[in-house]
């Protein structure tokens, strides 16, 4: 059971990391 709860942590962690990096770059295309 931890195994899956450590799975599904590190899966939104990474989801919302993703978002955010999608998130500078739109900012950053807006600005040019």
């Amino acid at each position: 059971m931890k195994d899956v709860l450590l799975i599904i942590s590190a899966g939104a962690i990474v989801g919302f990391l993703f978002g955010i990096v999608c998130l500078l770059n739109k900012i950053i295309a807006l600005m040019q």
